[in-house]
Formats: structure tokens, sequence, C-alpha cells
């Protein structure tokens, strides 16, 4: 079939036809690399993202189950199943087909890797006796705790609890069986060659799971019946499963069990059994295909669909493919925008290039396996695939890390690496870390420029791994057509040194190394304190987990991060506006991490650990969290934030600012604030609330003065510097607030306090 090649839009598929303007190669590795960042669990050693430690190892506990590996899902940390091995099976579908695409650019071993960290979760969560399946574990969290907190992964045991839920034979989810079953029948394909072991013991699983999924004596009268995953899901220690805005909920469990048979035929016979009953099974099942729609973790008809065209090469199945393909092509039906996207306004605008992406590999896969006359379909697959790397009226990459101009603020807990609702509303300021190779959602309407690139547009920012699924394939694709040269090593070596100007580095056995624009200690071993020094520049500089890290920046916006267990770190930031940070949970709990930074409007989040930090003039925002800090801050109009510890008391902060109006809000230690005097006139003061504890606030004579948000009489106090006297002071109620002077000179302004203040409330208690 095919349609006419000029389309209404402004494209024609006879321009989409082009030499290769992408490096597919570095995107292939890249759009696997996501899949590290969402790894759950003790992370191995040779994890390649340094921003990511291990997480939720405790998972399954509260069953008695090790559901502690696998994925989290996208920008949240639940582990949900369904579309997790949906993504499996099209992974293991892009490696099936293009595997030798994957060898030339050495990825094969980073895609069985991939793929494996998620089988084994499956295995794990799959529970049989006697070869029968007795239940499968779908979900780890509970959504609406998950989505209360803004944490990274690795604080995430910290703040909330993490149920189980199952599906049984009382609590029936063939869909979610159904799918597990293919997302192993297909990886067991992929792992043949290198491990039959591994591939038979998937197989022997999945046949299991899909007999669980459609066993003909499923019906009401015993108790057994069909159904979705998403009505069943159950905890046994009578934890509520609760799921508020719908999130996976299925629409029905047909198109899996068609999606799973079709599977499982093609995996027994590449194990040599040629038996037809699956085959037979998923074309009793198969349902017709939906033209706006496109295989997603949901909907399994378009999969099945070119699926059944391989298997078959019937006319119903290519008929159907190809009618909805010439569909989705230019002038087709479905919506494009000015710039060339196809936007498949029916599914709506939220991960919008997930469908897009998805299409594009069931397309180029079917031209290439089924349609050799190809109908235009090839190369509709890669104009779209060339759109989402940069291709657009934006020239900008959706997927990040790619290409000069990508998504800094991705709706990412880990890639923020800032905890709290309050860092995350503020989109002022980029991620923490880079998460490469995500694809972000994209645009939220039919418009090339209906995209915002903000950390707060789950719909249109959030990453997840269905996103990366169909894409990784169709990428695999375009590389085993062009064939390009694989991705070297960034310049990095044993000894430590990174080339100026890469885009990665590691350090490796207590070295020295020197870097352009990211250089990131990742090692592990018994000499992990390593010197590293940016040149001039934006530089990222990340301290790694191990030892104790000395870190140099010269001139420029630098980005640096600490993350060391031990504690003593060492950070000397030059001139610019720089941004210091430390990993949730990871920072020094032992030795005083020293941070010394430049001038410039600095800003630091600094997360439990011992810190002093110094800093020169600027206007400088800085954030504690739990640990006995010291600030000491320059000149300049400064904000300190302290949070709350998690589950305790945070330490003891000491807050010395210079002149300026600075702003800060205390944890729940106790601590003590001085804020200097103002450089400005009468009108001038610096704002201060000590939330819980008991802290004391340092009054200045001077200009300006200062405003305390919450004092609490009896456990607040004031320390009134030398040469002052109590007996000196008056002091009036206005307004609310009670107002300290001396001589003509305002000292303090205490909001929402009327109370009489004594002179044991200065200088402490007796």
């Amino acid at each position: 079939m095919g349609i006419n090649n000029s389309d209404n839009n402004g494209a024609s598929l006879a321009s989409l036809a082009r030499d290769s303007i992408f490096n597919y190669s570095e995107a292939l590795e890249k759009s696997l690399l996501f899949y590290e960042a969402q790894r759950a669990g003790e992370l191995p050693d040779d994890n390649r993202v340094a921003w990511r430690s291990d997480a939720v190892t405790n998972d399954g506990s509260d069953v008695g189950v090790d559901l502690s590996g696998g994925y989290f899902d996208a920008g949240d940390h639940v582990k949900f199943v369904f579309p997790m091995a949906s993504s499996l099976t099209m992974l293991s579908w892009g490696v099936l087909e293009y595997r030798e695409a994957y060898e030339q650019s050495n990825q094969l071993d980073e895609a069985l890797e991939t793929i494996k960290w998620g089988t084994d979760f499956l295995l794990n969560a799959h529970e049989t006796s006697n070869g029968v399946t007795q239940a499968l574990w779908g979900q780890v969290g509970d959504i609406v705790e998950d989505h209360s907190q803004w944490v990274p992964p690795e604080e995430v045991d910290n703040v909330t609890e993490r149920p189980s839920f199952k599906i049984d034979s009382q609590h029936p989810g063939s869909d979610l069986a159904a799918e597990v079953a293919a997302a192993m029948a297909s990886a067991s394909m992929i792992f043949r060659p290198t491990d039959s072991d591994y591939a038979n013991k998937l197989l022997d699983n999945a046949v299991q799971l899909y007999k669980f999924a459609d066993d003909a004596d499923h019906n009401a009268a015993n108790g057994k019946q069909r159904g979705k995953y998403s009505d069943s899901l159950w905890n046994p220690n009578n934890v509520e499963f609760r799921n508020p805005d719908g999130a996976y909920v299925s629409y029905s469990y047909e198109d899996e069990l068609a999606w799973s048979a079709a599977w499982l035929h093609k995996s027994l016979a590449d194990a040599g059994d040629a038996d037809t009953a699956y085959l037979n099974q998923a074309k009793n099942y198969y349902g017709g295909l939906w033209l706006d729609g496109t295989q997603s973790w949901d909907s399994k008809d378009h999969g099945t669909a070119v699926l059944l065209a391989q298997l078959t090469g019937d006319s119903q199945y290519t008929t159907d493919v190809e009618t909805w393909l010439d569909y989705w092509l230019p002038g087709g039906g479905i919506s494009y925008t000015p710039g060339g996207l196809a936007w498949p306004q029916e599914l709506g605008g939220w991960g919008s290039l997930r469908y897009t992406a998805n299409t594009a590999f069931l397309a180029g896969l079917y031209s290439d396996t089924v349609n050799a006359g190809d109908g235009g379909y090839g190369a509709f697959a890669e104009q779209q695939i060339n759109y989402i790397l940069g291709d657009n009226p934006l020239n900008f990459s959706y997927m990040i890390g790619f290409g000069d101009s990508y998504a800094l603020q991705p709706h990412h807990r880990g890639a923020h690496g800032i905890s709290g609702w309050q860092a995350y509303s503020d989109t002022s300021q980029p991620n923490t870390n880079i998460i490469q190779g995500a694809l972000v959602g994209g645009p939220t309407r039919n418009d090339d420029f209906a995209y915002e690139d903000l950390r707060t547009n789950f719909q249109g920012n959030e990453v997840a791994l269905d996103y990366n699924a169909g894409l990784t394939g169709a990428l695999a694709r375009l590389q085993g057509i062009y064939k390009q040269p694989p991705v070297t090593d960034n310049g990095s070596s044993a000894t430590g040194y990174v080339k100026e100007g890469t885009l990665a580095g590691k350090v490796w056995n207590n070295g020295t190394a020197y870097a352009g624009n990211l250089l990131s200690n990742t090692d592990g071993t018994a000499n992990p304190d390593d010197i590293l020094i940016a040149t001039e520049g934006a530089d990222n500089v990340w301290g790694g987990t191990e030892g104790s890290d000395t870190i140099y920046t010269a001139a420029g916006n630098d980005r640096v991060g600490i993350n060391t267990a031990a504690g003593g770190a060492v950070v000397d930031t030059g001139d610019g506006n720089d941004f210091v940070y430390s990993t949730a949970g990871l920072s020094g709990t032992g030795e005083i991490n020293s941070i010394d930074l430049g001038t410039g409007q600095d800003n630091a989040w600094i997360v439990n650990g011992n810190n002093r930090i110094v800093s020169s003039a600027g206007n400088n925002t800085i954030g504690l969290g739990t640990g006995g800090d010291t600030v000491i801050l320059g000149n300049g109009n400064n904000v300190v934030y302290m949070a709350n510890g998690v589950g305790a008391a945070d330490g003891a902060k000491d807050i010395t600012t210079g002149s300026g109006n600075d702003w800060v809000q205390a944890g729940s230690g106790n601590d003590r604030i001085d804020l200097g005097t103002n450089a400005g006139g009468a009108t001038d003061y610096d704002v201060a609330f000590g939330e819980a504890g008991d802290d004391m606030f340092v009054v200045h004579t001077g200009n300006g003065w200062l405003s305390v948000g919450d004092f609490a009489q009896g456990s607040d106090y004031f320390e009134l510097q030398a040469g002052m006297n109590f007996e000196d002071l008056s002091q009036v109620n206005s307004s609310g607030s009670t107002w300290v002077w001396a001589d003509d000179d305002i000292l303090l302004e205490l909001t929402g306090f009327t109370g009489t203040l004594t002179a044991a409330d200065f200088n402490g208690p007796t």
C-alpha cells in the first residue's frame, strides 16, 4: 500500500530521505544510559551514572520477597511492573531485530545488561510452586505517599513506606501476567545466543505466566477469573491500594493476551518448538487496529499486528498495519505540526513523543522485515526520530544530553537532586544532574512551540521507562543503516586525566584530574581521595561517593557536587555564579565539609552533614539540611534555608552574614543566627525565622533592624553585642508586633509577638 507523497502540512516524504544528520550511535548509547539512571536496588560497581547510588534496597521486605531491583518508573519512585514489563518487551524487540547495529556501536553488552536488570526483577516478582504461578508482584510503593515527597531516590526509604502489591488466582490480572510473560519470552530470544540457561529460565516462566493469565478454568464459579490488574492489586498486610489519579489503569487484557501469545510462539520457535497453539491464540485474541492509536504501555494491538504480519504474512495483518501506517503518514489523517511532527490528537498531550517514537519504531521495523516496497514508512520513521533529536523549529533535542540544546529541568526527582517542594518550585535554577539520554514528553498541543522546559511541567517535561523503549529500537535501526562509529570513552584514562572540554570523565585510583565541562569521580577504590580541578569556564564537577575529595574551580559559572559519606570534602570555587550541592542523605556525617564560595551570586544546597560554608561578597542562597553547619557569608543580600531533619531534629547551626538585607529560615535544631549590620539606611532590615528548637538571634546596633518571624518566648533568646545592655532598651507593642530600640536605633521587630520581653530573654537561659 502507500499514499500520495504530498500532504497538507507542508512536508513531503520525498524530502524525508536524506543523509544522516545526527550521530545515531551516540543517541543509542545515551538512550540506554537513561535506564541506568532509573535503576533501583544495590547498583553494580560499573554503573555509569555518577550521581546515582543504592536505593530502596529493602523493597519487598514487607512481604518477604526480594523486590529491591528493577526500575523506577519515571520522575517518581514507584515501581509499576506493567509499564516496566512493556518497556522491556519493546527493548528486547529492538535488540532482536537490530542486534548487528548494537554490536557495531559497541552497545550490545549495555543493552543486554539493561534488559537483564529488568528481567531479573520480574523473575523475583513471579512466585511459583511446582511450575504453577501462585502470585505476581505488580507494584512496589504507595502512589499517594510517594507523590507527596520530592526527594532523590537515595532518600526514599527515609520518608515513605513502600508496600508491595500483587495479583493471584483470587485477584486476577490477566493483562499484567501476560505482559510480563511477553517481556520474558522476548528477552529469552536475545539471551539465547550467549546464555541458553538464562534464556530457558525466562521462557519457562513466561509459559507459566501465560497459563495463569489465560487458563481455561478461570471462571467466576471456581473463584478464578480473568481480570484487569489495576482492579485487583492487593497487599497481604491489609495496606490499602490507592490510585486516585488513575496511574497506569489498564483498559483491557485481550490485547496483552494476543501480544503475549505471539511472543510465546516466536520464542518457542526460536527454541526449536514448532507448535502453533500460541500463534492460534494470538490470532483469536487480536482485535484489529485503532488508526489514531499506536503501541503503548496499555495498548498492544499495533505491535501484535506487526508481529502477526511478520509471523504469517497474511493479508489480514499486512492490510491492517499498512492502513494504520498510511494514516500516520503526511496527508493520511493524523495531525501534524507545521514543523513535521506527527502528533496523535486522540492520545492527548501527556508524553506525546513516546507515541511518535513507538510508531516510528514499528514503521521502520515493518518496512525492513515485511514490506519490501516500503510505502514511505522507513522515511517517515527517520524523519520523526530526527525531529525528536533536534530537526525541528526549536532546534531543540528532546533527548537530554544530546546536541547543544536540551532540557535542563526535566520533572525527575533524582536529576533535580534537591529535596523539598520549595526547591522543586524554584524553576530559576536548572536541575543538579543531567539524566543523559532521557526522552522528555514533548509538545503538549499540536504546536511545535507548545513545550516548556520547566520542572513543574510534568505532562511535557517528565521522563519515563516507556518513553525511551520504542525510541531505542528506532535509533538502533538508524544506526544499522548509517553504521556510524562507536562513541569513544571521552578521553578518560586510568591515570585520572580527563581531556579539556570532554562531555564526561572519570577519575580512578587516587588521581588528580583536570576537566572542561563535566568531571566526575565515581571510584570505589581503597584510596579514593581525589583532587578534581576544573579549568575556566562553566564546569560541572562531581566529587563521587567514596573518600574525601578536594575540588577547585576557576572563574565561570560552575556546578559542584559532593556526595561523600565520610565527610571531609574541600570545595573552593573561583569567581562566578556557582552552584554547590550535596546529594540527599549521602553527604558527610563525619568530618566537616569545607566549602569556600568565591565572589558572585552563589547557590549552595547542602543536605545532611557537618559543613562549613564561607563566601565573599555577592547575593548568595544557601540551603542546609540536617547536621551541624557553620555559614559565614560576606556582604550582599543573602538567603539561607535550613530544612527540618527527617525523623529527627536537624543539627545546630551557626549563621553569620555581613552587611546586606538577609533572610534566614532555620530548621528544628538549636541555631545561632547572626545577620550582622546593614549597610543601607533605616529602612533596610534582615529577616529570620527560628522554626522549632532553641534559637539564639544576635542583635546589632546600626542601620536597619532584625525582624524575627516566629519568636517563642522561653525557648528562643537574643544575644546583645558587647556594649549593649537590656536596661538601655525600650519596647512597645504595635500592629501585632513588638518593637525594640535603643536611643533612636530600631533593633528588633518581633512579628506576631505581643508579649513583654524581660532580661531573661536576652543572652540565653540562666
